[in-house]
């Protein structure tokens, strides 16, 4: 089934890929999950390693056939993008000379792979522009284009909360030469506002195991903790807040960093 052909329906990820069996999902990079909240797995045979998947949500038994969910997927996916679904699930990444999308393209990346994958290249593409220099009085200082926290975060943000039912549309990593801007398909989860978003309150998440599963990787910060420490960081680095548009319409969010003072 097209999800995209689905109205008046939030696809989740618990949503199987018909295409996806057990053997699409890293065994070893499930293990390490479970490790790293100190769950020990022995090597059990695959009897039981498809019990441990079907019990945390990364298969389901559709028909009597085990089928990997998207959660599953992009999480311990051996290849997360190659399913008819799935193909949009990444990071584009894109760097302009100018102020908009008609300035000359400086460099363009790609951040695919698992969720944590995606949001460690395409940090590593944001490092490859280089740093800007910036002056406190008489003494020059190279920084980053704006604070590497910050705008990990917000790629966090984008590809934990993105509406998933969504499947034409990629998460846009985008680098002007006064701001750096996130875009994520979807609106804001759960009827919740911009201004409760920016104040910390009511945390809430369309993909909850996902951002679970970020959270134990250490990619996402504690619930109603990132924006809070986005906006402090931001008004550290250069006395800007960061910025949060919703569009319901056109259904997308966009977060802008300023780069250069207001």
């Amino acid at each position: 089934m097209d999800w995209s052909d689905i109205q008046g329906y939030i696809l989740t990820e618990e949503r199987v890929l018909e295409a996806a069996g057990v053997g699409d999902i890293d065994p070893e990079s499930f293990r390490e999950f479970l490790r790293l909240q100190g769950i020990t797995v022995e090597d059990d045979l695959p009897p039981t390693l498809e019990n441990d998947l079907t019990n945390r949500g990364v298969i389901r038994v559709v028909d009597g056939s085990p089928r990997a969910t998207l959660y599953g997927v992009l999480a311990f996916g051996r290849d997360p993008q190659r399913y008819p679904q799935t193909r949009n699930f990444w990071v584009s990444c894109a760097a302009y000379g100018g102020a908009d999308q008609g300035s000359d393209v400086l460099l363009v990346g790609e951040a695919k792979g698992r969720l944590d994958e995606q949001v460690e290249r395409a940090m590593g593409w944001m490092r490859s522009l280089g740093h800007k220099e910036r002056y406190k009085g008489l003494q020059r200082e190279d920084v980053f284009i704006a604070p590497e926290a910050v705008v990990r975060e917000a790629l966090v943000n984008a590809v934990v909360h993105r509406d998933y039912s969504l499947t034409a549309s990629k998460v846009l990593l985008e680098v002007f030469d006064d701001r750096v801007v996130v875009t994520s398909p979807g609106t804001l989860p759960n009827h919740m506002t911009p201004v409760a978003v920016l104040a910390g309150g009511l945390p809430r998440s369309r993909n909850e195991w996902l951002a679970h599963f970020m959270m134990v990787r250490r990619q996402m910060e504690q619930r109603g903790r990132g924006w809070p420490l986005m906006r402090r960081r931001m008004r550290e680095f250069n006395d800007t807040e960061p910025e949060l548009e919703v569009f319901d319409t056109e259904r997308f969010v966009r977060v802008t960093l300023r780069v250069t003072s207001a």
